[in-house]
């Protein structure tokens, strides 16, 4: 449970893999709680979860 099988990284400046693990981490961590207002839009399908994270910014510039 919250193992990272597939990640892509849109960004201009290489995020590290040691930063990539601590953020997939925290990532699946507020996934899997329940009840909390979450700052990431994610999706279940079967035992699968997709997830996007952008900053608030990049969603302005695509409107």
């Amino acid at each position: 449970q919250g193992q990272t099988r597939f990640s892509r990284y849109y960004t201009e400046i290489p995020v590290p893999s040691e930063e990539r693990e601590v953020m997939e981490a925290e990532i699946s961590r507020r996934c899997l709680k329940r009840g909390e207002k979450q700052d990431i839009q994610n999706r279940r399908y079967a035992s699968l979860f997709f997830v996007i994270g952008f900053e608030e910014d990049e969603v302005s510039k695509e409107c």
